[in-house]
């Protein structure tokens, strides 16, 4: 199988560059900026969503792989989780929850997106898995989903 990878999505941010450019133009012919609030105005609308095209534009790092070895994240510093230790993959919507027997897997350090993702009231000792968020991402989230239910099956038949 060969593998999957996915990266930042500029369609994502060229949209919301054109919205925050949209609002601008919108608010500027209602006569609501002037002069220096017309400055202010577009830093506000426009500056996230054009550091997200720049860093989405020159940054094409893999965010997330799927391949023979496993399942890496980058974003939150996870992986690769070998096909032998994940016992379960729930997608919801644009998130995909992969559970693993052991927790060393994961690795130990606590960032803070792996803070943001644990399950509410579960401490780090108690996670038993990770959130991989898809949304953003150059790659659909089905194709991702169904990328990993193809390891995880011909996993299942070598075990047979």
């Amino acid at each position: 199988m060969e593998p999957l990878v996915a990266r930042r999505s500029i369609r994502q941010y060229s949209w919301a560059l054109v919205v925050a450019i949209a609002f601008m133009l919108v608010s500027y012919k209602l006569g609501m900026p002037r002069g220096a609030n017309l400055l202010l105005t577009a830093l506000i609308a426009a500056g996230p969503a054009a550091v997200g095209l720049i860093r989405a534009a020159l940054g094409q790092d893999a965010i997330l792989r799927i391949d023979e070895a496993g399942v890496t994240d980058q974003r939150i510093g996870v992986g690769p989780i070998a096909w032998g230790q994940i016992t379960t993959v729930q997608r919801t919507r644009n998130r995909l929850y992969v559970g693993v027997e052991d927790p060393a897997v994961l690795g130990n350090s606590d960032t803070l997106c792996r803070k943001m993702n644990r399950p509410l009231g579960k401490k780090q000792r108690e996670q038993f898995g990770v959130y991989i968020h898809l949304q953003g991402l150059d790659i659909k989230a089905d194709r991702i989903a169904a990328a990993i239910n193809e390891h995880i099956c011909a996993r299942d038949r070598s075990r047979v």
